[in-house]
């Protein structure tokens, strides 16, 4: 707590610092003749004064006249400053201040006792730098070594032009009581807004630490279509350094009472994770409900780890009830899993569970579960020659449907792959492996019965070079990258038992003879004032790629071409505040376009405003997507829905004034749905840096669901969220 370090440093500094024979050896007194200024180290302590004496009898020193005592980055200042080493006590006063960085601590009068640690302070006022918090007392005791007791004091943390002006917020209190480690308790209190006061309360908390302190949270409140007014009470739980909650009780009048819990832990650099869990009876639909949102890392030793990532809702209309409290309106599948593996070596094995749920009936199929999913794989080492490594790669799924259907695929990859650098820049690699697939259909499942089992062969190598220069353009020193490479990817169907139905990109694997080629270039620059490692950055990249079929037939497959799509993307931010990114095809044959992605970005120089355009096509949602050398995915089981397709996405920002923000996000589904979500985001920040208020309007895809909440953050005494 700030106010045990600042008392602490008082103590120190006035009776430890005006203290025996350092008072009177290297110091300067103003006004004494004979005694002069010479240079001082930066610990010593020094004291300047129009006058200084020291009573041998009474062993008790003063300091008179504009006392200033200098210790590190600690001042006190006085009109007199009087240190008893019979009595143990320090005293100060007229016109007290200490200062020690941004802090500052003024009264009329001091006094404190060393060897009991009590002590008192008379009209004091205290300003935190950090915290903003700024204590006025009438009294001020220090009663124990962790306790201390203000008598009419007040609390806030505006700090308004103006001394003379009205507080916004403060809470005055008859008499407080402040425990080291714990509350702040007043008794009572008033909450007054611009000196009038609103609430009463003959006992209350303040979070007047630097440190999380539990308590309320500022309540907030808001109206949906959907869900009518909405009431919001948070209570924020400090449990230690390493573990928090915050416990949420919210009304909404067309759903009733809403409890959630959101828990945050990191107890070590291995382990963390946050839960928000929320469940609630729904008086419109009559029937409970809940969502779940969670992410958890943790490395159990130095083999072992886990994870789990979940999104979990009890219905298909939650997240377009509750938006943004587990997923986005528009999201269409929610993913959970957990994984616990094992790495040694060259050794690496997980566990898996994977869960997906279909959350719209919008397209789409019954998605497989992944119940489990082992995975089994031997790092490649040299061997024998640092150029030659040896390997595999294993795998077991089990796939199971809401209707019951369950299937087991297993399959193994053992590998060899060849690395050689010949020389500088350039990097040649090859590999060659076999892929055995069998699968196994518990009776009459996914239309298939008994087993089925392929083998096919897999090679590939692949040239990389990396060229590089520097230069100079005016006062910029730019450094310009070129990384051409060129891969071969060829596989052999053995023997071939086709899967009745398809899961995923491993069942669709067959034939291919594909050579892919592409360029990657980028420029890196910085100013030479800046000097070594200021202000370097990317200022442009591009990459081109376009993938080659050799072994295309004609007769076979007419609608099949030789060369695909090129694909390129790029990205230019020739100065800070300005970016464009881009990521598009463009057919060979008919030279059609296919914008994939763009954004933009704007902002001045200050980042007051600021602006992002971008444009999205989404692709299908894929499900377990086997990386290819060439360029299409032609791997991957995708799941195709309604009212997904081309989205521009904007978000604009501005800081008005010095007081006044305000931000809109848009969501446009171009030619489907139309707009989907609108949020709009206006702030106002008080002239006295010590409140704020933040209306916020948004609307859905759906026509009812138009809403706004309005939240009151009070400085120093916590909001939510």
């Amino acid at each position: 707590m700030r106010i045990r370090r600042f008392l602490f440093l008082l103590c120190l500094s006035v009776s430890l610092i005006v203290c025996g024979p350092r008072l009177f050896g290297p110091a300067t007194a103003r006004g004494q003749e004979g005694v002069g200024e010479r240079p001082l180290p930066a610990d010593t302590v020094r004291v300047e004064a129009d006058k200084l004496t020291y009573d041998q009898t009474t062993m008790a020193g003063t300091a008179t006249g504009k006392v200033r005592i200098s210790y590190e980055d600690t001042v006190l200042e006085a009109d007199e400053v009087v240190l008893d080493l019979d009595d143990k006590t320090s005293y100060a006063s007229r016109r007290v201040r200490l200062l020690r960085g941004g802090d500052i601590l003024r009264c009329e009068k001091l006094s404190y006792h060393w060897e009991t640690q009590t002590g008192s302070l008379e009209q004091a006022e205290l300003r935190f730098e950090d915290s903003g918090y700024y204590i006025r007392a009438g009294l001020l005791e220090k009663t124990g070594p962790d306790t201390y007791k203000v008598e009419d004091g007040s609390f806030t943390t505006c700090r308004c032009p103006s001394p003379d002006a009205r507080l916004p917020w403060e809470v005055r209190a008859g008499q407080s009581d402040i425990t080291l480690g714990g509350y702040a308790k007043v008794k009572k209190a008033t909450f007054r807004i611009f000196g009038v006061p609103a609430f009463y309360f003959p006992r209350g908390y303040l979070p007047v630490k630097l440190d999380r302190e539990s308590g309320f949270l500022v309540p907030g409140i808001g109206q949906s279509g959907r869900n009518g007014w909405r009431f919001q009470l948070p209570y924020y739980w400090a449990i230690n350094a390493s573990y928090d909650a915050t416990f949420v009780l919210e009304g909404l009048t067309k759903r009733g009472a809403k409890p959630a819990v959101e828990f945050r832990y990191r107890p070590s650099k291995d382990t963390a994770g946050q839960w928000n869990v929320s469940t609630f009876y729904d008086i419109k639909e009559e029937e409970f409900r809940y969502g779940i949102r969670a992410n958890h890392v943790q490395r159990l030793s130095r083999s072992f780890y886990d994870k789990v990532e979940a999104r979990v809702v009890s219905d298909n209309d939650y997240t377009e009830d509750f938006p943004w409290e587990v997923a986005a309106p528009s999201d269409r599948l929610l993913e959970s899993r957990g994984i616990v593996g094992f790495h040694k070596g060259n050794f690496h094995t997980t566990l898996e569970a994977n869960v997906t749920d279909l959350v719209a009936s919008t397209g789409g199929e019954d998605v497989p579960q992944l119940l489990p999913q082992v995975h089994f794989d031997y790092v490649r080492r040299p061997v024998g020659l640092p150029w030659l490594s040896l390997g595999w790669r294993s795998e077991a799924v089990h796939f199971l449907d809401e209707n019951g259907d369950q299937r087991w695929r297993q399959q193994i990859i053992p590998e060899g792959r060849v690395v050689l650098r010949p020389l500088p820049g350039i990097s040649l690699d090859g590999g060659v492996g076999i892929r055995e697939v069998l699968s196994q259909y518990i009776g009459d499942s996914f239309g298939g019965e008994g087993s089925q089992q392929r083998t096919l062969l897999e090679t590939g190598a692949g040239v990389e070079g990396t060229l590089g220069r520097n230069f100079h353009v005016g006062s910029y020193r730019l450094s310009h990258l070129i990384r051409p490479s060129v891969r071969y990817q060829y596989i052999h169907e053995i023997t071939s038992d086709p899967f009745p139905v398809v899961m995923d990109g491993v069942d669709q694997l067959q034939g291919r003879n594909f050579l892919t080629y592409s360029i990657y270039t980028s420029l890196w620059g910085k100013k030479e004032e800046l000097g070594p490692g200021g202000g370097n950055g990317i200022m442009g990249e591009l990459c081109v790629v376009q993938s080659l079929e050799l072994a295309r037939d004609p007769l076979d497959s007419p609608s099949r071409r030789l060369f695909s799509d090129v694909r390129i993307r790029f990205r230019v931010q020739p100065l800070p505040f300005v970016a464009l990114t881009s990521n598009f095809q463009v057919g060979p044959y008919d030279g059609t376009l296919r914008v994939i992605e763009v954004e933009t970005s704007l902002h001045d120089r200050n980042n007051r405003f600021g602006l992002n355009v971008g444009f999205l096509e989404h692709k299908d949602y894929v499900v377990d997507a086997l990386t290819r050398v060439e360029l299409w995915n032609a791997y991957d089981r995708v799941y195709s829905f309604a009212g997904i397709g081309q989205t521009i996405r904007s978000r604009i920002r501005a800081r008005i004034t010095r007081q006044w923000s305000a931000s809109l996000d848009t969501h446009y589904l171009i030619g489907l749905s139309g707009k989907v979500e609108n949020h709009l985001a206006v702030t106002y920040l008080s002239v006295c840096d010590c409140w704020s208020a933040t209306l916020k309007v948004h609307q859905t895809q759906r026509p009812d669901d138009v809403g706004f909440s309005v939240l009151f953050r009070l400085t120093g005494l916590g909001s939510y969220p």
